[in-house]
Parts: C-alpha cells; structure tokens; sequence
C-alpha cells in the first residue's frame, strides 16, 4: 500500500506504475547500471549533430545525388551536338565531357575465312617437335656431345671407353651370377671382382651412371661367389649332418636364380631393365650371406640351429616371398635332428650303427658312466643314456625335451630286459597306421589337421 491512501477504501485502484518507496528519488539521479564517476578522457557532451528526419522518408531517405532533381539525369534534354553535311557531328567543346550514350562502338570488319585442306594437316602433324635435352636425342646425341672437345656437357667422360649396350649388359649378368666376363674378372688375393677396363661407360650414360649401376651387380656377384665357397668348403671339410644340409640348401638357391636369370644374350638391351630384376635377387643373396655369417661359425649342428632359428624369427614380420624361403631352409637343415629325435623316440628305424651305451653318443644323447650304489653299499659304475643339453636346440622346450629323452630311455630299457616286445622290435610294419614323422608346420591350418588326424 502506497504511503496517504485511505487503508479504509478497500476498492480503490493503486497506481501500478509507481516506483517503489525504497528507490531514489527522481533528482538523485541515481542508475545502477552507470556510474557517476566523471573521468577526464570522456567527454560530457555529445558532439552538436543533429540528423535531419524530414522530408521524405525522414531516416530512411535516399542520400542527396550531386544533382537536384535525380529524373533529371536519367533522361537528357540536352540537344545532341549539330551534324555536318556529310552527316558527321562536330565536336565544338572538346572538353565538355559529352558522351552520347545511344551511340554504339564501332564492329569490327569480319576477317577472311582461312582454306583449310587435309594436305596442309598432314605436313603440319609430320613436323617433329624439337627438344631441348640432349639426352631425348639419343644416345649417339649424348655420345657425340660428351666426345665433343669443347665438353658443352661440361663432363670430364672423354677419355672412359664406350662399350655397346648389349656387350656391356652380358657381362653386367655374368657379373650378377658370379661368373667371369670380358669387362669383369675375379681376383684371388682380393676377393673381388674387378673391371679389366680402368674407365669404362655404356652408350648414353656417363661414367658416374655406369659406376653406379655396377655397384649392385659388384654386390651380387662378389655374395653369390662367397656362398659358393662356403657349400664348396662344408662338402670338403665338415661331416655333420646339419651343415650339409645348410649348404645344400644354398646349393639349391643359387641354382635357381640362376635358372630364373638365364636370359637370352639378344634380349639385353637395357641395363636399367637388368637392375630392376637383379634388385630382389641382390635383397636375397644379402639375407643368405647374413645367415651363413650368423650361423656358419656354431660348434656343433645344434647350436646352429639355435642360431638359424633366432636368425629366422626376427625376420618374421617380412610379408615376400623371402620368408617362405628362410622357413624352408629351416625345414630342410633340421631334417637331421628331426630324424634321430624319431629314432630316438622309436617312430623311425634306427639307421647306420644302433647307439648303444658304450658307444660316445649321438646329437642330444650322450653316454657316460654314471656312479650309483648297491643294497650292499658298493659303489658301481655302470654306463647309462644322459641328456646333454648343451645340445639342445633353442627351439625345443626343456620340459618337452626331457620328456622326449626319458621315453626313448625307457625303449631302451625294455629292449635290454624284453627284446622281444612288440615295441623294442623294430622290424614290425604297420599297416593299419602311418607311423608319424617329426616334422615342421608353420601355418595355424596344418597345426589344426593334425589335430583332427590325432581324434
């Protein structure tokens, strides 16, 4: 209720629009929202401006044109300027900036139609382009420019040799196979292969070019004679099983690349062609010289089968063709032990001489006296199987391995106290079952069929 009305007057309207008691009054001059405070860089009054809201339209009145009336400027009243007798106009003022905006620009006059004949078409079309290399000449272009004596190349090439591209890419795939050619022979004391030119180029390239592209052929030929030498040296100086079996692996992969590279004489042309296919056999020959270097050096089969096999599975990740192989080698180089872990096992007939317990053992099977003690408290020597497991490939789990070593303990056993069990006589075929072979499975697939064979 507002202050001096009549509490009594229970139906008097109030005044909805009155400010509360609590606000200032109207002089105070008092805002919530701006302060009072005067600063020195704000100026207290507004710049005298004042926008004119009449005529027509007011606020939103088109500005003032630099003419009085605007429909007098669309439609001109001047008289066109006076024509001569010839009908031209004369220009009086030649700075009253008259233009006349009814007069069109001038056309211009149609050209002459051009003859066109086939004839003309075809000499233009046999015209040859010129180009600006020289090496888009040809190659007698780039031969003559390098033997030029005024070097416009500015290549020091004059006094290297020019071999034919054909002759030269002959002895570059001899050179890649390891074999002698007229431009390239082996030396002994060095064990390399060496150019018997000093300088030498082919058509079309320089002598760096040609330096380089050798380099990789240098590369292959000189790997593939170091692994000819290590098979040719394991056939004459090592017996073991195991490393016959590496070098005929080795043996086996030279002879395929070579096979695959028998490329008729007539066919090269392009040595760029020829670097392109030695490029993955050079990736190849690398791999197998590494594995021999990591490998080749082991003391006995066993540990190079450690070493193989950690070689191999580095390598894993590798998606070509390579791992294939590496895995096949690794097959064909653990045949050894994986026949005598059969005969061991009795699954395989024993081949060469049985191994008995006086005999100095065999692979991971050694025999040595072993000392034990009797009911009477004598001590005994008596010779016995021990698993060595120095031996032991690095792939093959302890627990597995003496597992496999205290079954084939055992047949030995039966067969010295009852030879004449079915299982101590080997000379039993059976026909109802393949015996089993130890071999390698590198696929998930063939791990799974010999589990449904083995149901």
């Amino acid at each position: 209720m507002e202050d001096g009305e009549d509490p009594g007057n229970a139906f008097a309207i109030p005044d909805l629009w009155a400010s509360s008691r609590y606000f200032p009054e109207p002089e105070d001059s008092y805002s919530f929202l701006f302060s009072q405070l005067k600063f020195d860089d704000i100026s207290e009054k507004l710049p005298e401006q004042t926008l004119s809201h009449g005529g027509n339209g007011g606020f939103f009145a088109l500005p003032d044109f630099p003419f009085e009336n605007p429909e007098a400027s669309i439609i001109s009243t001047s008289t066109p300027p006076p024509l001569s007798e010839r009908g031209e106009e004369i220009n009086n003022d030649e700075g009253d900036g008259y233009v006349d905006i009814w007069s069109f620009a001038p056309e211009e006059e149609l050209k002459s139609a051009n003859y066109l004949t086939w004839d003309a078409f075809d000499e233009q079309r046999e015209e040859a382009p010129q180009t600006c290399y020289v090496s888009e000449g040809g190659p007698q272009l780039f031969d003559a420019a390098v033997a030029d004596d005024t070097n416009p190349l500015q290549i020091d090439n004059q006094d290297a040799v020019v071999v034919s591209g054909s002759t030269y890419a002959s002895s570059l795939l001899a050179l890649g196979l390891g074999r002698d050619s007229v431009l390239f022979t082996w030396n002994e004391e060095t064990k390399d292969f060496e150019c018997t030119l000093k300088s030498v180029r082919t058509n079309g390239c320089t002598t760096e070019l040609t330096h380089d592209i050798t380099a990789l052929f240098l590369h292959c030929g000189n790997t593939t004679k170091a692994l000819r030498s290590f098979a040719d040296k394991t056939y004459h100086k090592h017996r073991s099983p195991g490393r016959i079996a590496l070098a005929d692996a080795i043996s086996t992969v030279l002879s395929t690349l070579q096979s695959h590279l028998n490329i008729p004489a007539s066919s090269l042309q392009s040595i760029l062609k020829l670097q392109s296919l030695l490029l993955p056999v050079s990736h190849l020959l690398t791999i197998f010289h590494e594995l021999i270097l990591f490998a080749g050096s082991a003391e006995n089969d066993e540990v190079m089968l450690s070493h193989l096999f950690q070689y191999i599975e580095q390598t894993e990740h590798r998606t070509d063709s390579t791992q294939t192989i590496l895995l096949e080698v690794l097959s064909r180089v653990s045949r050894p032990f994986l026949d005598f872990a059969g005969e061991w096992l009795g699954i395989q007939r024993e081949t060469g001489m049985p191994l008995v317990k006086g005999s100095v053992g065999k692979s991971f099977v050694k025999a040595e006296d072993r000392l034990w003690i009797d009911e009477h408290g004598m001590e005994i020597r008596t010779p016995d199987f021990v698993l060595d497991e120095s031996r032991v490939p690095s792939f093959m789990p302890e627990e597995d391995m003496q597992i496999l070593f205290e079954a084939g303990q055992s047949l030995r056993l039966l067969r010295e106290h009852q030879p004449e069990h079915p299982l101590a006589r080997g000379d039993i075929d059976t026909t109802t079952a393949a015996r089993p072979v130890l071999e390698w499975e590198f696929s998930w697939q063939n791990i799974e069929a010999i589990g449904e064979r083995a149901r």
